[in-house]
C-alpha cells in the first residue's frame, strides 16, 4: 500500500524566514502526543478516545502551530487533519477557558459543507472535553443567530450560506 501524500508548508510572522518563503519539514516519527508539546488535558482527552500516536500530518503540523506559525497542510481523508489544526487552537485558548463571564468569539472556522462543520464541531467537543470552552455550529440565518451566539460561544463553525441562483 503506498504511503499517503502529506505536505506541510510553513510561514507566517513568527517564522524566522520571510512570509513568502515556504519550507518543507521532513517527518520525524514521534512516539506520543505529549512529544508534540500538547498540554496534559488535551493529551488525556486524546488517550480517552484511544489516540496513542500522532499521524504524520499531526506530527508535522502541531509543533509549528503551537509556536504560532502559519501553515498549510494537505493530506488524504482520514489522516487526522482536524486534530492537526484544532489541537493547537485549543491549547492557545486554554488560558482564557477558566475566566468567568462573557468572552468574545475567538475562532471562526468556515467549511465547505454542513457535514464537515458538524464533524469539526464534534471533534472539538472530543478533543476539548477537559477544557471549558464553548462551541457551536451556525448552519443558516447568520444575522438572527449572531447576537445569541456571541453570548455563548468562543468557537463558531459554519459552511458558507447557500447561493441564491434565482438572482
Amino acid at each position: 500500500m503506498p504511503r499517503p501524500k502529506i505536505r506541510v508548508a510553513l510561514g507566517g510572522r513568527k517564522s524566522p524566514k520571510s512570509q513568502t518563503e515556504r519550507t518543507r519539514r521532513t517527518f520525524v516519527p514521534l512516539k506520543a502526543f505529549l512529544d508534540l508539546g500538547l498540554a496534559a488535558p488535551l493529551v488525556d482527552a486524546l488517550a480517552r478516545e484511544g489516540y496513542e500516536t500522532p499521524t504524520p500530518i499531526q506530527a508535522q503540523a502541531i509543533p509549528p502551530a503551537l509556536q504560532g506559525r502559519d501553515l498549510l497542510g494537505t493530506a488524504q481523508t482520514g489522516t487526522g487533519k482536524t486534530a492537526a489544526f484544532t489541537l493547537p487552537i485549543l491549547q492557545h485558548l486554554m488560558p482564557i477557558a477558566d475566566h468567568p463571564g462573557k468572552r468574545p468569539i475567538r475562532v471562526l472556522i468556515l467549511t465547505p459543507t454542513r457535514e464537515l462543520a458538524l464533524q469539526i464541531d464534534e471533534s472539538i467537543g472530543t478533543y476539548g472535553a477537559n477544557v471549558a470552552l464553548s462551541h457551536t455550529v451556525i448552519l443558516a440565518a447568520w444575522d438572527r443567530s449572531l447576537k445569541r451566539i456571541r453570548s455563548v460561544a468562543e468557537w463558531i463553525f459554519s459552511p458558507p450560506p447557500p447561493v441564491d441562483y434565482s438572482i
